[in-house]
């Protein structure tokens, strides 16, 4: 094909899709016969398939069986990935992974925690790289959410404690 076809061709696309272009009340065309609110809510209840952290701190030894027997409690499908520099030497964070929402949460609940002498961070990852600013302030809400909802929880877990006594 040419380039004056080719030209011919979208030209005559463009006239079709005007003259006969989707029309929003033609129920074959909805792809859910949802109302506009219960379409949102089941956007919002789909979750990713798989869930990253950051683990931040890490001692310059730690192996990937050191990481794995550490968050031996939250899950058996975990996968590590240790960075390193491009000599080989370790960079001292990794990467964990799970396809599981509740193993999720519960690996955040490790941040701040004690792996091989070091106070380890675990965090939430914003995906990608860089420094851009959006990237850290998706980064920093993420995080600050984590925080809060960890702070509730502790919360409500002393005041169980002080209704018990």
């Amino acid at each position: 094909m040419n380039n004056d076809s080719q030209v011919g061709r979208l030209k005559r696309r463009q006239l079709w899709w005007k003259k006969h272009g989707k029309r929003n009340d033609d129920p074959t065309l909805k792809k859910n016969n949802k109302k506009p609110a219960e379409a949102e809510n089941s956007v919002k209840n789909k979750s990713p398939k798989r869930f990253i952290l950051f683990i931040g701190n890490l001692d310059f030894s730690t192996t990937k069986e050191d990481i794995l027997k550490h968050f031996a409690k939250c899950g058996n499908n975990l996968q590590v990935r240790l960075l390193t520099k491009k000599d080989g030497r370790p960079r001292g964070c990794a990467f964990i992974e799970t396809f599981s929402f509740p193993d999720y949460q519960k690996m955040l609940r490790y941040h701040h925690t004690i792996l091989n002498d070091r106070k380890i961070n675990v965090e939430v990852t914003a995906g990608g790289g860089g420094n851009s600013e959006t990237r850290k302030s998706k980064i920093k809400l993420e995080n600050d959410k984590v925080r809060e909802k960890l702070r509730k929880a502790q919360r409500e877990v002393g005041q169980n404690a002080d209704t018990k006594e």
